[in-house]
């Protein structure tokens, strides 16, 4: 048995695309393996919203074989008077590649018929990957598509990059233009340094030396985590709306908390109003006080390493002010 690897690394996805994109993924990946009488451990996609990225474990190395019987002429017309083989039935033989002496006589709806049995051996595993992934990759459904290249390809988002590792073998295909290597887009903040994968066991653990969560799970915990730590030094609570938490996990690689402070004139607005401008237009958590009144602080999240957060305070803190004065400006009106 071996593992395997497909990442389709793409321009930035909207985030309301990556959940479905992801179960489809894994539901067709598990299709093409039924279809190809291929048999694996488990199979699971992971991704964010630059790459989409499906993995199987323990795949064998050869699909299992496959007993056919195929339905021929009538006995009536397979046999002469003497009982020997017809024209009809030797041409039936020859097309299905068995001997006549290996042919069978079954019942049918039409009468006794003519049977050819046999056995299609197993196939390489790698080479029905290679005949199946561009069909795989094409059977995305997205809300909406793009055309990028004189390919005509459709996809969420134009791809820009292909990895398909079978063992620490890479596998050799074309998409879209995109030649498949074993190398996948590193996080932006990195300058989109290049990883390569070694083997599809080590695609998680080696984004993550790389300061890429690709498993949305893992993202979710370690957002979760980064929102607590950033209020509780000011003994705050993050108010984690559920739809905007599941939203952040799929606008970013490696979650980074920035906590941020408003000046306290701006709650006389009503809380709906606030938490409007924060969680709606500018993704940003507010947080609470203990009594569960909204505090004049609120937590930003960055994609990528913590380098620069003061300044990166400072742009979320003067985004949000402009929006709340001009809240301020007109609710006053």
């Amino acid at each position: 048995m071996k593992d395997f690897l497909l990442e389709i690394g793409v321009e930035p996805l909207p985030a309301r695309f990556i959940p479905a994109a992801l179960a489809q993924l894994q539901t067709n990946g598990a299709a093409l393996l039924k279809q190809s009488r291929l048999q694996a451990k488990s199979v699971r996609s992971v991704g964010t919203y630059r790459r989409l990225a499906l993995l199987i474990e323990g795949l064998v190395e050869k699909s299992e074989p496959l007993a056919q019987e195929t339905l021929g002429p009538k006995l009536s017309a397979a046999k002469d008077a003497q009982g020997n083989w017809t024209q009809a039935a030797l041409g039936f033989a020859k097309s299905q590649g068995v001997k006549p002496e290996d042919l069978t006589v079954v019942q049918s709806p039409k009468g006794d018929v003519v049977c050819a049995k046999r056995t299609l051996p197993g196939e390489a595993a790698d080479k029905i990957l290679l005949r199946a992934l561009p069909g795989l990759l094409g059977s995305f459904d997205f809300p909406k598509t793009m055309v990028w290249n004189e390919t005509k390809t459709r996809f969420g988002r134009p791809i820009r990059g292909l990895v398909a590792l079978w063992g620490t073998k890479p596998l050799s295909f074309s998409y879209s233009g995109i030649k498949s290597t074993r190398a996948v887009i590193g996080l932006p903040a990195l300058g989109s340094r290049a990883v390569k994968v070694a083997a599809p066991a080590k695609y998680v653990p080696g984004l993550k030396n790389a300061c890429i969560l690709v498993d949305p799970g893992e993202r979710r915990s370690a957002l979760e985590k980064a929102l607590d730590l950033a209020v509780r030094r000011h003994e705050l609570k993050a108010d984690k709306d559920g739809g905007l938490l599941e939203e952040t996990v799929f606008l970013t690689e490696h979650p980074v908390a920035v906590f941020g402070q408003f000046d306290e004139r701006f709650l006389k607005l009503p809380e709906e109003l606030l938490c409007v401008v924060m969680k709606q237009q500018l993704k940003f958590f507010p947080t609470r006080k203990k009594n569960g009144r909204l505090a004049p602080h609120f937590v930003g999240v960055r994609d990528g390493i913590s380098e620069g957060q003061k300044e990166v305070q400072e742009g979320f803190e003067r985004v949000l002010v402009a929006r709340l004065t001009d809240a301020l400006f007109f609710f006053e009106k």
